[in-house]
């Protein structure tokens, strides 16, 4: 919980209550003062609290037992993490409160937050991160233990949404654990407490749409209740830990997506006591049934490593199982019936997959791949062999090919492939470009010959007249004329997945492939005004996004020229919002100028799923 709030004060800037059942630390002893391992910090609690001379303030006389040193050595150093940790959040930026409460007493926690309201506003934002840990066996827990798990985690969270305002929220964070998902023996009260706040989560969700609402159900991280010896039990059993601030940027992440899942899984490895298999997945937004693999943008999705999973339900069977075994990180059966906007995007009478959308299924592989990095960029993507449906369906993948690491940078291999796993045919390959946060280009985006064009036209008769997409990529709202140097256009945002293929397993996009796709097709546009003749995009050297999600009212793509010649285009496209700061650029894109595409461009859309 303090990494997550130390990155929230560090995004936000904002005023943290910190509430935890320790009282605030006093100031440490001289006698403690360049004391800091255990054995050393015990010995002078003996020497200390234990050995002074009778009647000396805060000190006994009598032998101590080993418990009672523990509890002495375990105070200090608790005390000595309030203070790292507040002193850790106030340098990051936010203005912090600690005060010491029972999170599952209402009436001691609403004389808490009455006076912080009073005095710094409304509550806006709870991330409920309470909880501990009795493992024991059903037959060997207490009442008080139970109650004790249960209750710090349900009856703390009960009593938060008694005495904040729910119509002031704007984020509810509820740390859960894949406990409640999978289960862990000696847990069952931290299970059913974790499972109960998922639903919680849920039910708040549906009361307060306008609430971000986020039940995370986390792995285990390297630290906090995760004991050396828990470490190396998780290890036997191949679950990975979570890095702290690897955790923290994750949180940041699902706050950030306005239409998420409500229930987010963080972590892999799990189901491996449950079933004796390694489960290794990554789903959003699935209602699941169990015995039936999760698909992925109507695909199966599954990873090796760190992974985010979300939905009502896990299971692993033997689709899963095959896959783990590959390097497959995204697999479809293609197909009008179960995505729609291949209607949208015929070629020669034929759908084709965009270039767009290639690209955004190759961002969500990488990510699938690397859990708790954020998409940052798509390096060398080439267009080898279109895809094109020919018949009823088609059989596409993503293989991870290779992971490197530069700095704090991972770089994923991708490769796009399809046909059949005997013969398949690559289609495209590229490098994606992960990062522990996303930040805005140090010089920017420079674009300032967007000051020179005032003259806009509407962009529907380019449809009509020059571009061969339908209904669902007709995103380029506006246009300005074309220049030697390059044109602007204003671009529509895409809808939510759902309205662009049956049954997504994803609530939002990673990248905005109408944004794209329209930015792509300002070069065919080019091409048409400037070289007289049609052409593809095949290739795009570098693009980098600057943000988790694009904005909803739509982006101003400038297309700037590199070099033009009779056959191939090569240009930048900058996508800017509307106060003219970068939201992604693209570097290096190459059109093919080919006269033939002309006839190509002029068939009939596919309707119908007749292809």
């Amino acid at each position: 919980t303090a990494e997550a709030a130390a990155a929230l004060a560090g995004a936000t800037r904002c005023t943290l209550l910190l509430l935890g059942r320790s009282a605030p630390p006093a100031e440490e002893p001289a006698w403690l003062a360049g004391l800091c391992d255990e054995g050393s910090i015990k010995r002078g609690i003996l020497q200390h609290e234990f050995g002074a001379p009778a009647g000396a303030p805060g000190t006994t006389t009598h032998k101590p037992a080993p418990a009672e040193i523990e509890a002495a050595y375990r105070r200090i150093m608790g005390g000595r993490e309030i203070r790292f940790n507040l002193s850790r959040i106030e340098s990051a930026g936010a203005r912090v409160l600690y005060r010491a409460v029972d999170v599952r007493d209402a009436a001691a926690l609403r004389g808490v937050l009455n006076g912080v309201v009073a005095a710094h506003g409304p509550v806006r934002v709870i991330i409920h991160g309470a909880g501990v840990l009795h493992d024991r066996r059903i037959e060997d827990k207490s009442v008080g233990q139970f109650d004790d798990v249960f209750d710090t985690k349900v009856g703390g969270l009960r009593a938060l949404l008694q005495v904040v305002d729910a119509a002031a929220l704007r984020h509810l964070v509820l740390f859960s654990s894949v406990s409640g998902r999978f289960g862990r023996q000696g847990q069952v009260d931290y299970a059913m407490a974790n499972e109960a706040l998922n639903k919680v989560a849920r039910r708040f969700a549906a009361m307060h749409p306008e609430c971000r609402t986020t039940a995370i159900n986390w792995g285990p991280w390297d630290g906090g209740m995760v004991t050396p010896a828990l470490k190396r039990e998780f290890e036997r059993l191949g679950i990975s830990l979570i890095g702290r601030a690897e955790g923290a940027a994750a949180m940041l992440r699902e706050m950030q997506i306005a239409d998420g899942a409500v229930e987010v899984v963080l972590g892999s490895g799990f189901g491996r006591e449950a079933s004796g298999r390694r489960l290794d997945e990554r789903h959003e937004g699935v209602s699941a049934q169990a015995g039936k693999a999760r698909r992925h943008e109507g695909g199966q999705r599954t990873q090796q490593r760190l992974t985010v999973a979300s939905g009502t339900a896990c299971e692993a069977d033997t689709a899963i199982e095959r896959q783990l075994s590959t390097s497959s990180a995204f697999v479809c059966e293609l197909s009008v019936e179960r995505f729609p906007f291949l209607t949208s995007h015929v070629i020669g009478g034929r759908p084709v997959l965009p270039v767009a959308v290639m690209l955004e299924w190759l961002a969500q592989a990488a990510g699938d791949a690397h859990s708790g990095m954020a998409f940052f960029g798509i390096d060398n993507l080439r267009v080898l062999k279109g895809v094109i449906l020919r018949d009823k369906s088609y059989p596409v993948r993503v293989d991870v090919k290779a992971t490197r690491g530069d700095g704090g940078t991972v770089l994923v291999d991708l490769a796009l492939r399809g046909g059949s796993p005997n013969r398949p045919v690559l289609h495209a390959r590229a490098t994606a470009v992960l990062q522990p946060t996303i930040d805005p280009p140090a010089d920017g985006v420079a674009a300032g010959w967007f000051e020179s064009q005032r003259e806009w036209r509407d962009g529907r008769s380019l449809y009509r007249d020059v571009l061969f997409h339908g209904p669902h990529f007709q995103a380029i709202e506006r246009v300005a004329p074309c220049s030697d140097r390059g044109l602007w256009a204003r671009l529509r945002k895409a809808p939510s997945p759902r309205e662009w293929m049956r049954n997504p397993t994803r609530t939002r996009w990673i990248t905005d492939p109408s944004a794209i796709d329209a930015a792509l097709q300002m070069g065919i546009v080019w091409c048409h005004e400037r070289l007289g003749e049609p052409s593809l995009p095949s290739f795009i050297a570098r693009f980098r996004q600057y943000r988790v999600a694009w904005p909803r009212d739509g982006v101003t793509a400038a297309l700037e020229v590199r070099k033009s010649a009779r056959h191939q285009l090569v240009a930048d496209v900058a996508f800017l919002d509307a106060r003219g700061e970068p939201i992604a650029q693209a570097e290096g894109i190459e059109w093919t100028v080919d006269a033939s595409l002309r006839a190509a461009f002029t068939g009939a859309q596919a309707g119908g799923g007749a292809v």
